[in-house]
């Protein structure tokens, strides 16, 4: 595998390398302070990648895939 594939809502998409997503500070969360996340801050769940710009930081997800080409996102 070469990146992992985010897809979000409204057919957003996102790549990180797969060295970042097997990082221990990158994380996906789905709730804060004990609450499930509210839509604004990423509902259902959202990708934290510190260190990378914010765009990687994807909100809404609803799928994670690898694969194994270079892929080329929005940005």
């Amino acid at each position: 595998m070469v990146d992992i594939k985010i897809n979000a809502a409204e057919g957003y998409t996102e790549s990180i390398s797969l060295a970042k997503a097997l990082d221990p500070t990158t994380l996906i969360v789905y709730g804060i302070d004990g609450e499930a996340l509210t839509v604004p801050h990423g509902f259902p769940a959202r990708l934290i990648v510190p260190g990378l710009y914010g765009e990687k930081n994807v909100k809404r997800l609803t799928k994670i895939e690898p694969v194994r080409e270079d892929y080329k996102s929005y940005w």
